[in-house]
């Protein structure tokens, strides 16, 4: 998939991504929602910069 050019082309890529991304989480049962970001253990994954 290729950058967009136009601001026109960003919005509706901004969009779309968007929608897929709402579409993704809304299919989350309410215990995945929940779950807490553990980074700990993987040393490339830091939460603190």
């Amino acid at each position: 998939m290729a950058r967009p050019t136009t601001k026109n082309d960003l919005m509706t890529d901004a969009k779309t991504n968007y929608e897929k991304l709402y579409s993704l989480i809304s299919k989350m049962t309410e215990e995945e929602l929940n779950i807490p970001f553990d980074f700990s253990n993987d040393e490339k994954k830091k939460e603190a910069h």
